[in-house]
């Protein structure tokens, strides 16, 4: 009778240990989401200096043909960016006047914006 009970036991804590991490990665994620889509509404329009300065160098920059430049940062490796359950990649349009025409963020393993 011992043996059942603390297989019991032990099977419920796991399940509740499952649950509980289940549970802190959700909500890590809905805080990422949270962040990410301010720091969006805060950088829309606005000069490509502070986003830098804010967010650190970019993971990958790419020149277009019309003057346009697409700026990546990904977490990780990016310490900066707000952490969660995958790759978080930010990635940004500049023109030419290196004002921020848009801004876009994608979760790998959940939901886009």
């Amino acid at each position: 009778m011992i043996e059942l009970t603390t297989f019991s036991l032990m099977v419920g804590a796991m399940i509740v240990a499952a649950l509980g991490r289940d549970y802190w990665r959700a909500r890590q994620d809905r805080v990422r989401a949270t962040r990410m889509d301010h720091l969006v509404a805060e950088f829309t329009n606005q000069p490509l200096e502070g986003l830098v300065l804010k967010l650190g160098a970019p993971f990958e920059i790419a020149q277009g043909l019309s003057e346009r430049a697409l700026y990546v940062w990904k977490s990780p490796p990016n310490d900066i960016l707000p952490r969660g359950s995958g790759l978080l990649t930010v990635t940004v349009t500049v023109e030419a006047d290196c004002v921020i025409s848009e801004i876009a963020w994608r979760d790998h393993i959940g939901a886009s914006r």
